[in-house]
């Protein structure tokens, strides 16, 4: 398992989400990228890449860094919150999940269809519970999460 960070270009009229479930589009490109591997057994050859590319079915989590990357995420997104606990590859995360209507937060992950993979959650906190990882936690106002990586969950 690894940890990278990077760019993507910017997205032009339209919301990061829409952008990353685009269906034609079946990788995200990080540019400057840095990578890091979580476990101890893991390697990385090259720390700093010029790019990467990663399969959106192999992601996690995406975190955009800069206002207009978080004003992009959250572009057409609900405003009901609700706080759950996820577990996803290494990855333990507390955050809200942002749901439409009454949704139940136990329906979410059946809304949407297989195309919608990529939803937005917000003030959500990253652990990595994989022994011995060097992983700073991370803290994210906004968080792009791969529903398809998702373990289980529960409320929080």
């Amino acid at each position: 398992d690894y940890f990278a960070s990077g760019y993507i270009p910017p997205v032009p009229d339209m919301p990061l989400v829409g952008y990353l479930n685009n269906p034609a589009q079946p990788t995200i490109v990080l540019a400057n990228a840095q990578l890091q591997a979580l476990g101890p057994q893991a390697v990385v050859v090259s720390a700093t890449p010029a790019e990467i590319t990663i399969p959106k079915a192999s992601l996690i989590a995406f975190i955009p860094r800069d206002e207009a990357g978080m004003r992009s995420a959250a572009m057409q997104m609900p405003t009901r919150a609700e706080r759950a606990i996820i577990y996803a590859g290494p990855f333990l995360l507390r955050a809200a999940f942002m749901l439409t209507g009454d949704m139940p937060l136990r329906n979410f992950f059946g809304a949407g269809g297989g195309s919608l993979s990529l939803v937005v959650v917000t003030e959500a906190e990253v652990a990595c519970q994989t022994p011995g990882a060097k992983f700073t936690p991370l803290k994210a106002p906004i968080l792009v999460l791969n529903k398809t990586q998702v373990q289980l969950y529960h409320p929080a």
